[in-house]
């Protein structure tokens, strides 16, 4: 049986312009054409890009609520909670992710964390890397978004082992 994968995209469209929205874009690609190989992707917050100009249409357009710093961070935090892993495509460091991030990995089940920044932008280190001595989390720089191909379904496939030994371990609690 295929593993379902709850995936949460956090993109950097608030502050991304249009080259930016297309290496976003080139990521979530990657990712789309791994879906329903080995696992089912369930994407959620959706596989499709967005810029500073768009993003609040969209978030309105995917929720059904108006956009406000509140309804954002509220969707935000439902949507980490539930997610199975958590992928990071950046292109600057904005507080609100740093904010997301912090939120994840204080959860009592922190969600795995896969972070991709983009050689040529100026941040290549950050604040993000370094932290797998309190989470899970993986820290990628690449140079094209298909360069992260077998990083990714690596870190799919792993998240993937891990959910089905967790509910092969809850099956076993419960036997007992």
């Amino acid at each position: 049986m295929m593993q379902n994968i709850k995936l949460l995209i956090r993109q950097s469209y608030t502050e991304a312009g249009v080259k930016e929205m297309n290496v976003i874009q080139g990521v979530l690609d990657v990712l789309k054409k791994m879906d329903g190989e080995i696992y089912d992707i369930e994407f959620m917050a959706g596989a499709k890009a967005h810029h500073k100009d768009n993003f609040k249409q969209a978030y309105e357009d995917r929720t059904g609520i108006p956009f406000t710093p509140i309804n954002f961070r509220k969707t935000r935090f439902s949507l980490i909670e539930e997610s199975d892993a958590i992928v990071v495509i950046r292109t600057g460091l904005s507080e609100s992710t740093a904010f997301e991030l912090c939120y994840n990995i204080q959860l009592e089940n922190p969600a795995p964390m896969f972070i991709a920044v983009m050689d040529d932008w100026e941040i290549r280190t950050t604040l993000l890397q370094n932290l797998e001595d309190i989470a899970d989390i993986e820290y990628h720089s690449f140079t094209e978004p298909a360069s992260l191909d077998n990083a990714l379904s690596s870190f799919l496939t792993r998240v993937a082992n891990n959910k089905v030994e967790k509910c092969r371990d809850q099956e076993e609690f419960e036997y007992i």
